[in-house]
């Protein structure tokens, strides 16, 4: 993993594409949501990729529920790796899986590595410039969307789980507000939970799991107050630490969901200091897939699981440790049916 990242810069220029920009970066971002789209991220398509793993998540964890404390933090890894593995590759981690690659055997698109070898395929037939679409730009391409895909969404859980669980309180009005709808909690429900989702923001912002900002490149020359900026110039935006500042959000180091909510205690309060998919052109391109999975995975464990601490030890600790994102100590939990 060290010499393929490494290599990304050093073979062919600049490859993925959080590390590349100009014309290249507009393509490939160009083709990512397009294929996105139509693999149906945000809509019933991916739900139902989703709720097949959130399926396996709850049937694993319901003959756990023992009275013995677990670790779960592994199994979000599979869940959302499952999802993220069958956008790109088409098949789930636990399925035995060999293919060749025939790009006229079937018009039908599987997956991302697919749809890309047959733009790849398509451009090289019909004679159209090809210079961005290559298996390199493929295979760093992959990286990028893993990680995004993968990472900042495990992570995020990870946080979720820890803050439900020495806050037991938020935890059980987010239940009772579950409880109302069914045992099968879907995105079609988002506008019947509003503590749920205000829950999921503040999880979001307490957690901010990006301790720095990805690289940036000036595009012209700048100024900005007394610093001059000559285009080309590399710099590092810290936008996330807006999450955390006393100035957007009133005691940022407080766990408080309530903060996402207006006064009716139903309308979800919007904050321009608010992003966790970070903002601009940049965005995370996942952003519609990790909403779902976040909603659908962290909604459904509540309604069918309690999450408790461990009688007689400490709280799980919330320092954090730094990394490629911020995540919490390793920690392990109580988990009782809720549903039989």
């Amino acid at each position: 993993m060290h010499d393929v990242l490494f290599r990304s810069t050093s073979i062919g220029g600049a490859n993925g594409i959080i590390q590349i920009d100009g014309n290249k970066w507009k393509q490939q971002r160009r083709f990512v949501l397009r294929v996105l789209r139509d693999f149906g991220v945000g809509r019933i398509l991916i739900e139902q990729q989703i709720m097949k793993e959130v399926e396996f998540f709850i049937d694993y964890l319901e003959p756990k529920c023992t009275g013995q404390e677990m670790d779960i933090c592994a199994m979000h890894a599979v869940c959302v790796g499952n999802i993220i593995n069958n956008i790109l590759f088409g098949y789930r981690f636990p399925q035995i899986h060999m293919k060749a690659f025939n790009c006229e055997e079937s018009p039908e698109i599987t997956d991302f590595t697919y749809a890309y070898l047959s733009e790849m395929n398509r451009r090289k037939k019909v004679g159209e410039p090809n210079e961005y679409f290559s298996e390199w730009q493929l295979t760093m391409l992959l990286l990028d969307l893993f990680f995004a895909g993968m990472e900042t969404t495990v992570t995020t859980l990870k946080w979720g789980f820890l803050l439900s669980v020495i806050h037991p309180e938020v935890q059980t009005k987010v239940q009772n507000e579950l409880d109302d709808i069914g045992s099968r909690i879907t995105l079609a429900d988002k506008p019947k939970c509003s503590y749920t989702m205000a829950t999921i923001h503040e999880i979001q912002r307490f957690a901010n799991i990006l301790p720095i900002n990805l690289l940036r490149t000036v595009a012209e020359d700048f100024v900005m107050g007394k610093y001059y900026y000559p285009a080309g110039t590399l710099c590092i935006p810290q936008i996330s630490i807006a999450m955390n500042d006393p100035t957007n959000f009133e005691k940022p180091k407080e766990f408080r969901p309530e903060r996402f909510l207006e006064d009716d205690g139903f309308t979800l309060k919007k904050y321009d200091a608010f992003f966790p998919f970070s903002i601009g052109k940049r965005q995370c391109l996942g952003e519609s897939l990790a909403k779902a999975e976040l909603f659908l995975i962290y909604a459904n464990l509540m309604r069918h699981f309690r999450f408790r601490t461990v009688p007689n030890k400490p709280n799980p600790s919330t320092k954090r440790l730094f990394g490629l994102t911020t995540s919490p100590p390793p920690y392990k939990c109580l988990v009782e049916r809720r549903i039989v």
